[in-house]
């Protein structure tokens, strides 16, 4: 439209029509009128109208906002997650309460720290299952032994040196070497072996209390021996752990024999959804496994192995307290299964990499590459996937087989017949002089599907029916159920499947001796063809033979489940020699626990084998040398150079402690925190140790800035900081336990505990 100053003209578009308006310069008005089907329009109106009914009340839609946020908040509290995060919470609180309550302030100890209650909690927080939690308290208990034997060994150590020598210095030296270094070393070896949460956080609290009794106590450097801070660590230990235990087993108690068969169904979901995608991508030479959707599958897969691995772990601890080691051997053997399926998923997808590298060569006749399904006229099997969607058709015996059959007949190829093998290989090579000659791979991946993909479609149909079929009932029993169709189905399944394997490859390689006039670079592509085709098919047939020693386990732990309760604890009874059967256990117990992808244990710790030889007829002087090869291969080890550069770096930090004229200094400026600030971060490769230094540092600036908030705004208010206590740690754990950044919310939160809770011991 075209609009004027004074008077304002409107041409309509399609009527065309001219309607004059006037209008004033002015202030828009607030206000909008009724809509112009409601209001006269003249001459007289104005463009803008004048009048508008009031805007939606501010108050009310913030009211409502805040409803659906409350109910957002509730509802996410009803979860595990949320759960955690109150329980956790809850937990520190109480644990905030050896600070503030004067009973519990006074049979601590004189000594200050007592926040180290509040200190164990964080690290041994009760967000987690029965057996989680009992391994917990398992390396709280260890780590305090280790810090008690440092103790007490450097406090004698002193003392010798100072009563029965009268050389405090060497007393010193000997601390410094042997208990700092040394014993600070160990912490970092153990810590980087071990690679677990659990044993870096039990590191951590280990190197606090040696830390303090080394450096800030004066015991060992007055050479005197007092037990007065290691009883007060002993009260804090069992009142920090005994509160998580108390949150953890009476306040939503979660068991990790439950976690496990969760774990167990999502990882078999998991492994069936892998296997569909690799196998409908490998018969339609199609590469799809780069797509988003595999992408995510893969992800979910290694996301839910490694859950896996941790659940067996805790759920070990678990069965070992109630005495129930027999049915836990089974389930261990379960996840070694899982383990297998897993190596044979990662052999499928390599094959069909290969495979669809190679069909990705051009033809030796013309520029036509063979790289899609439409290159290969002898495949059509149909779609894999439809088959697989059709759950309202559930597999009776043998469904799947049979519906393989109606397919290789579609194919004129009776290959499920058992007499195929003896009937067909007579007249395999006149049939094979009528097929036109072998030019390409996608030529020579036809004539391998065109035998085997019936059958190995038969093959996966059952696979995938047989494990998206739930093997245990409903939570929190989860009763085994399995169909007894199953196993016989898949048996006879996998008999068709290697008869038609063999044939299969027969006739591959017979039509390699009937076509020997090829070219050398087709020769060579069908042996990498061949093999590519051979290693999918042994992978698949691989298997298979997993699902069915699965299966045979799943009835085993179904008939243990269902027996009297029986109670052993073998596991006490260690004067007693193992039976072959209860090694052979161990073992695979071992290798279901080494079975994670996400986290790798004894990493970059190469093990140095030297030939035995036999110390008769040798020399001194070569048994000496062979005493240092046997010294040098030792601290060649990475995880040894390791733990000597953490044991060098603590020892250097630590002696300002012990010289008389640094210590005041040291003392003043809190040094003992950055001694424990470089065993936190400490990491074997740069990288880590930068991630964590990362988190470490932001943790502690913005816990240190709330801290100064809350002591300010709380003013010694003990409801108040107890209050302010339960709001910040909150927030904290839900960075551990719900977000997974733990190593940021454990450290905001120490050093709001060492701030507020210390400042409030000291004032």
């Amino acid at each position: 439209f075209s609009l004027q100053i004074k008077n304002a003209t409107f041409i309509m578009p399609k009527t065309r029509e001219r309607v004059r308006h006037q209008y004033t310069l002015g202030e828009p008005s607030p206000y909008d009128g009724p809509s112009p089907s409601e209001r006269q329009v003249n001459e007289r109106t104005t463009l803008l109208p004048f009048h508008r009914p009031l805007a939606p009340n501010v108050i009310d839609s913030a009211y409502r906002t805040s409803i659906q946020s409350t109910k957002s908040l509730w509802q996410w509290l009803g979860t595990r997650a949320g759960r955690n995060v109150l329980k956790c919470s809850f937990a520190y609180v109480l644990a905030c309460m050896g600070t503030f309550l004067p009973f519990l302030y006074q049979w601590l100890g004189k000594g200050d720290g007592k926040h180290m209650v509040a200190t164990i909690v964080v690290y041994f927080h009760p967000g987690r299952s029965a057996g989680g939690m009992i391994e917990a308290v398992s390396c709280g208990v260890i780590a305090f032994i280790y810090y008690v034997f440092i103790a007490v060994s450097s406090m004698a150590t002193a003392v010798l040196c100072e009563s029965q020598f009268e050389q405090i210095i060497l007393g010193y030296v000997l601390v410094l070497v042997i208990f700092v270094g040394g014993g600070l070393g160990f912490v970092g070896w153990v810590k980087q072996r071990m690679a677990n949460p659990l044993v870096n956080v039990a590191c951590s609290l280990t190197s606090l209390a040696i830390i303090t009794i080394l450096t800030k106590e004066n015991a060992v450097q007055t050479a005197v021996f007092s037990d007065d801070k290691i009883v007060q660590v002993a009260k804090m230990l069992v009142l920090g752990m005994t509160t998580s235990t108390l949150i953890n087993q009476l306040i939503w108690p979660v068991s990790s024999r439950q976690d496990l068969r969760q774990s167990m169904i999502d990882t078999t979901f998991a492994i069936s959804d892998l296997l569909t995608a690799i196998t409908t991508s490998f018969l339609q030479g199609s590469n799809d496994l780069n797509s988003p959707a595999f992408k995510n599958a893969d992800k979910k897969y290694r996301t839910e192995f490694a859950t896996l691995t941790k659940n067996l772990r805790e759920a070990k601890m678990e069965h070992y307290v109630l005495g129930t080691e027999d049915a836990y051997h089974i389930e261990a053997k379960i996840v070694n299964c899982m383990q297998r399926l897993a190596q044979d998923i990662g052999g499928l997808r390599s094959a069909a990499t290969t495979q669809f590298t190679l069909l990705k060569e051009p033809m030796m006749h013309g520029n036509v590459t063979p790289s899609s399904p439409r290159a290969h006229p002898m495949i059509n099997f149909g779609s894999l996937n439809s088959s697989l969607r059709a759950k309202n058709e559930r597999f009776n015996q043998l469904s799947a087989i049979e519906e393989a059959s109606d397919e290789a007949s579609d194919m004129d190829i009776d290959i499920e017949d058992p007499r195929y093998s003896s009937d067909r290989r007579g007249t395999m090579d006149s049939e094979l002089l009528d097929l036109p000659t072998i030019r390409t791979p996608a030529e020579i991946f036809a004539r391998f599907m065109r035998h085997l993909g019936p059958s190995m479609k038969s093959l996966t149909i059952t696979l995938h029916e047989i494990l998206d079929e739930l093997p245990f009932g409903p939570a929190p029993k989860f009763e085994i159920t399995i169909n007894e169709n199953f196993l016989l189905s898949l048996h006879d399944a996998l008999e068709l499947y290697r008869n038609a394997r063999a044939d299969a490859l027969a006739h591959l390689y017979r039509s390699k001796d009937l076509g020997r006039d090829r070219v050398e670079s087709v020769e060579a592509d069908f042996e990498e063809v061949a093999a590519s085709c051979g290693h999918y098919s042994f992978c698949l047939q691989d298997f298979a033979e997993t699902i069915v020693q699965y299966l045979e386990i799943l009835e085993e732990l179904k008939e243990e489940l269902e027996q009297p309760s029986r109670r052993s604890w073998r596991w006490l009874k260690f004067w007693r020699p193992k039976t072959k059967e209860q090694k052979r256990e161990d073992e695979e117990v071992e290798d279901a626990m080494m079975a994670s992808t996400e986290i790798v244990i004894k990493k970059d710790v190469p093990k140095v084998r030297l030939r035995k030889q036999s110390w008769e007829g040798m020399t001194t002087y070569q048994k000496f040398w062979r005493y240092v090869n046997r010294l040098i291969h030792f601290f060649e080890r990475e995880d040894i150079r390791f733990a000597i550069k953490v044991g060098v770096g603590a020892a250097v930090w630590a002696m300002f402690a012990f010289i008389p004229q640094t210590r005041p200094f040291y003392g003043h400026w809190r040094g003992e925190w950055g001694l424990l600030s470089y065993m936190l971060v400490c990491s074997m490769t740069s990288g880590g140790g930068n991630a964590t230094a990362i988190a470490r540092f932001s943790g502690t600036f913005v816990g240190a800035l709330i801290s100064i908030f809350v002591w300010i705004i709380c003013d010694g208010n003990v409801y108040a900081l107890c209050f302010c206590c339960w709001i910040v740690s909150s927030g904290c754990f839900y960075l551990i336990t719900a977000v997974g950044k733990a190593p940021l919310g454990r450290f905001l939160l120490l050093t709001y505990n060492l701030s507020v809770l210390y400042a409030y011991s000291l004032s």
